[in-house]
Order: C-alpha cells, then sequence, then structure tokens
C-alpha cells in the first residue's frame, strides 16, 4: 500500500472514530455546547461584576436562581400549550377537510391537491409529536443540572488562562496565541449573542403577531418560531405553517395570507436588515457548507443537532479565520 493510501485511509478511520465519539457522549455533548453557547452570553456579565468585586461565584448563583425559575414557568407554558393544541387537533383536521372540500368544489383542478393535503394532515401523529415536545422539554430541564454544571466551570476558570498560556508559551509564541484566541472568542460571542437576539426578536414578534389576530396558542407559536430559527430557511418555513394553518381555519383564507405574509416580513426583517446591520456583514457561510453540516448534525443528534448545526458551523469557521494554517478550510466554507 503506497503512503498516499495509507494516509486516506487513516484520515477515513479517524473520522469514523470521532463521528462514533460524538454519538456515544452524545447526552454529555449536546449539555456541553448548550453550556458553551450560554457561557458566551453569562461570562461578560460575570466579568463585569466581577470588577466591582462582586464574587463570580455569587453572580452565577444569582443567574441560575433566576434562571431555574424563569425556565420552570416557560416550559410549565410550552407544554400545557402543546398539550392543549393536541387535544384540539383533531377539531382542526375536521374543520381544514370541510375548508378544503368547499374549495374544492370552486376550483375543481385542485382536487388533487387538497386530497394530498388532507390525507397529510390526517396521518400526522400530533400525539407522538406532542409527547416527543413534553419528554424534550423534561430532558432539558433533567440536563439543566449539567447545563449548570458546564458554565459554573467556564466562567470561573476561563480567566486563569491566559496566565496559564503564557507560562506555558512564554515569550511572542504565548502572545500570539492569546491574540488569536481572543479574537476567536470575540467573533464567536458576538454571532451567538446576535443570532441569539435575533432568533429571540422573531419568536415574539411572531407571538405578538398570533395574539393580535386571535390565533390559538400564540404562545407556542412564538416559542416554536424562537427555536426553528436557528434552522436556516427550512426551520423558519416549518415555524410558520401550524398558525397560517389555524388561522385559514378559524378566520378565513384571506386573514391566512395576511398572517402568513406577516409572519414572512418579519423573519426577514429580522434575520436579512437587524441581524446584517448589527453583525456588519452576513454570515457568510456557502449554502453547501451550512446543508452539510445540517444534514451531519441532524442524522447524528436529530433534532437538537438541527438547531445546533449551525452555530456549530459558524464556530468552526470563524476558529478557522483566525487560525493561519486552518485558513483554508474557512476559505472553502466561504460564500464568495
Amino acid at each position: 500500500m503506497t503512503d498516499s493510501k495509507a494516509s486516506n485511509s487513516l484520515v477515513i478511520l479517524c473520522l469514523i472514530a470521532v463521528t462514533a465519539v460524538l454519538y456515544i457522549l452524545k447526552p454529555l455533548l449536546i449539555p456541553f455546547l448548550i453550556a458553551v453557547m450560554l457561557s458566551y452570553i453569562l461570562y461578560p456579565v460575570v466579568e463585569k461584576l466581577a470588577a466591582y468585586r462582586i464574587p463570580r461565584i455569587v453572580t452565577l448563583l444569582l443567574i441560575f436562581i433566576s434562571g431555574i425559575g424563569l425556565l420552570a414557568s416557560f416550559f410549565d407554558v410550552v407544554v400545557s400549550n402543546a398539550r392543549a393544541f393536541a387535544d384540539n387537533f383533531p377539531e382542526y383536521q375536521i374543520q381544514l377537510m370541510a375548508l378544503l372540500e368547499q374549495y374544492s368544489t370552486q376550483y375543481p383542478w385542485l382536487n388533487r391537491s387538497f386530497e394530498e393535503v388532507i390525507g397529510f394532515l390526517f396521518g400526522l401523529p400530533i400525539g407522538s409529536y406532542t409527547t416527543a415536545v413534553v419528554s424534550s422539554s423534561l430532558n432539558f430541564l433533567s440536563d439543566a443540572l449539567l447545563v449548570i454544571f458546564f458554565i459554573t466551570y467556564l466562567c470561573l476558570s476561563l480567566h486563569t488562562y491566559p496566565g496559564k498560556i503564557e507560562r506555558a508559551f512564554p515569550g511572542t509564541k504565548g502572545k500570539n496565541i492569546l491574540r488569536i484566541l481572543s479574537r476567536i472568542n470575540a467573533d464567536i460571542r458576538q454571532y451567538v449573542s446576535i443570532h441569539t437576539f435575533v432568533s429571540l426578536g422573531v419568536g415574539v414578534s411572531v407571538g405578538i403577531i398570533c395574539w393580535v389576530f386571535g390565533i390559538p396558542f400564540a404562545f407556542l407559536w412564538g416559542f416554536l418560531a424562537f427555536i426553528l430559527n436557528y434552522i436556516p430557511t427550512i426551520g423558519s418555513i416549518v415555524a410558520s405553517i401550524p398558525p397560517v394553518v389555524i388561522a385559514a381555519v378559524q378566520l378565513g383564507i384571506s386573514s391566512a395570507i395576511i398572517v402568513a405574509l406577516l409572519i414572512i416580513a418579519t423573519q426577514m426583517v429580522w434575520e436579512n436588515v437587524i441581524e446584517r446591520k448589527m453583525t456588519g456583514e452576513s454570515l457568510g457561510m456557502s449554502a453547501i457548507a451550512m446543508l452539510l453540516f445540517l444534514v451531519f448534525w441532524t442524522w447524528l443528534w436529530g433534532i437538537v443537532g438541527a438547531i445546533l448545526a449551525v452555530p456549530i458551523a459558524s464556530m468552526v469557521k470563524i476558529a478557522c479565520e483566525n487560525i493561519p494554517s486552518l485558513k483554508p478550510i474557512s476559505v472553502l466554507m466561504d460564500d464568495q
């Protein structure tokens, strides 16, 4: 076997091994990645208060106590809304079928499409979806202690690493490492903070639109829009479907069209105007790279992987941009 073939085989084996480790360590890695994202938001607050001689552990305790109370209330509302929607879903199915049959008599050429829509809606396992939402919420709350542990470690120990790096790599090399790490941290913190803010803005806006139009479970649709906004393009489309369908059933087609246009306009303003203005530029990632990350992490970790795919991809791209030896990878991931 030539050296080239041996190298290629070694790379493939390494990729398989890394993928296996990522899958096996999923229960630990998902809380850790969530903790990393949250620590990018919380760490500056902890350090700012530490400058005023407030102990870091005191700041974290206050954040965790208030955060756990808010999360418990928040997920209680989400779970109750999801269960109520599942209970009312059969009624929505019947009303929507009647509406589609009415339009099928007016537009016979759409009969085939209406039949497919009806078959799809009656085949949806909403009970299973609701159970998944409830169990996911409970799993998240049960994993909250693990997330808190990781955040505590990160926020209490990160400030010690610059000194350790300077001692481990004295002179110019240590300064270069610190400069690169500082740029990486600043860029990732900016992305995570701004994208989370924009996703929250999308969720609140969608919830308000649904509330104004009297669409039931407005809080649930706002939460869905917030979470799914982390999934590029597909997430926004999926989050828009339930409130638009319910609007069509309860308010009529014209009102549903207005709701759909308002939701789409809201998503476009937040993502294409506000987010780009705050960051100064777009994420700059090619559609192929984003799709590959989305497919891989969804296959590996399911819906949680789909939500984390873009943040992970952006972190990888930002890190590669700031490390000279890895810059070719960031160029391949770029959209230009």
